[in-house]
């Protein structure tokens, strides 16, 4: 038996389907536009203020000169994390780099510089994110005295996230490290900010099958991998000080 009946067997004529067809075309590419539009719209938003280094003044050209990478506290996570971009910059850079070794060689009673540093929420007030305490900027411009450095790269991290995440539908979990990391780039003689980090990084470690059959992992403590992201996230920062140096800066 034909079941294809033409359609103008149910009253519906080529030229109604034609029409009913582009319309449904159109709303479909309306709505992919309309998706476009936000998710632009929603990276701009949220890319404008956390990057691993941007300028304060996109009009600041920062030139490679001499610099001097300390770490916010004493902490490990920060003295890893200042060790990591200095080792970038040295590697890749034309920068003078003045790592944090030398300041301890020099200035044996180095303290924690971020003592009262405070960091808002940028939904309410976005201009603090390059906001550095007198009290904080009075104890860096102390140590540059000894170097007289044209920059100084003050960076430091916040507390250290351990988040387990399991699956609904697979048989697998994700072992996430988050860690936040903040950064001031000062300039002198002016003693004056010009650039800054304000980002999140995570290492997120599957645990399914497939992740299983990795046996580099199985040795691996947290303590490790928490290691790994830290040095990670200070060579990202490091190579986007790089990035920056070479143009105007970030658009």
């Amino acid at each position: 038996m034909n079941n294809n009946y033409p359609a103008s067997s149910f009253g519906l004529s080529q030229e109604f389907l034609s029409f009913k067809s582009l319309k449904s075309k159109t709303r479909f590419h309306i709505f992919i536009l309309l998706i476009s539009i936000f998710s632009i719209l929603s990276f701009s938003c949220t890319s404008r203020h956390y990057r691993d280094f941007d300028l304060v003044d996109q009009n600041y050209k920062l030139n490679p000169d001499s610099i001097v990478v300390l770490p916010g506290s004493l902490r490990e996570q920060d003295l890893l994390l200042a060790a990591a971009v200095s080792e970038y910059l040295k590697k890749n850079s034309s920068f003078d780099v003045v790592s944090f070794d030398q300041v301890e060689i020099n200035i044996p009673n180095y303290r924690h510089i971020v003592g009262d540093l405070k960091v808002n929420n940028l939904k309410k007030n976005k201009s603090t994110v390059h906001y550095l305490s007198k009290h904080d900027i009075g104890q860096v411009n102390a140590i540059n005295i000894k170097f007289k450095a044209k920059y100084v790269f003050l960076v430091w991290s916040g507390d250290l996230v351990n988040v387990l995440a399991r699956s609904m539908y697979t048989a697998s979990s994700n072992v996430d490290f988050n860690v936040k990391i903040f950064s001031q780039l000062i300039e002198y003689p002016n003693s004056k900010v010009v650039g800054y980090t304000f980002n999140s990084y995570s290492a997120s470690e599957s645990k399914g099958f497939l992740s299983f059959l990795n046996i580099t992992k199985w040795f691996r403590s947290d303590n490790e991998k928490v290691v790994d992201l830290l040095k990670k996230s200070g060579l990202i920062i490091g190579e986007e000080i790089v990035r920056v140096s070479n143009q105007s800066g970030r658009i």
